[in-house]
């Protein structure tokens, strides 16, 4: 089995940023780089374990997903926007809550997923008393 140099990293997890032990890590003729952060899994693991960048990532996508909500809730009942919120954004949060979730940081995901539900409950069909 060979090992790819170019797309090969490592990291040093640590509690103190600054903190950072020397590793050898040439092999051969290559050198393995050190890195903060990586995606694996879907899942962005910092060296720090803060889960930062994984939350303003999730955070992006959600408010993607709030546009798209917002965008059909006029033309769409409340049982079809419940279906997407439940398929698409319920989806996003409970992807790897159980790493993230008790980051300091989650506070703004918990603050956009009430943004979307007040979206979801103005729906066409909420204003119109029609909830089906």
């Amino acid at each position: 089995m060979l090992l790819n140099y170019d797309k090969t990293t490592f990291m040093q997890f640590s509690s103190n940023i600054s903190y950072r032990s020397t590793v050898n890590t040439h092999s051969i003729d290559c050198k393995i780089n050190l890195t903060n952060s990586i995606k694996f899994l879907g899942i962005i693991i910092e060296s720090s374990l803060i889960w930062e960048k994984h939350i303003d990532h999730i955070n992006s996508k959600l408010n993607s997903l709030g546009y798209i909500v917002c965008s059909l809730r006029s033309v769409l009942s409340l049982k079809i926007i419940k279906q997407i919120y439940t398929s698409y954004v319920h989806s996003v949060l409970n992807y790897g809550i159980i790493f993230w979730g008790n980051s300091s940081y989650s506070r703004t995901i918990v603050i956009t997923q009430k943004r979307i539900v007040r979206i979801e409950s103005q729906s066409k069909g909420f204003l119109l008393g029609n909830v089906q």
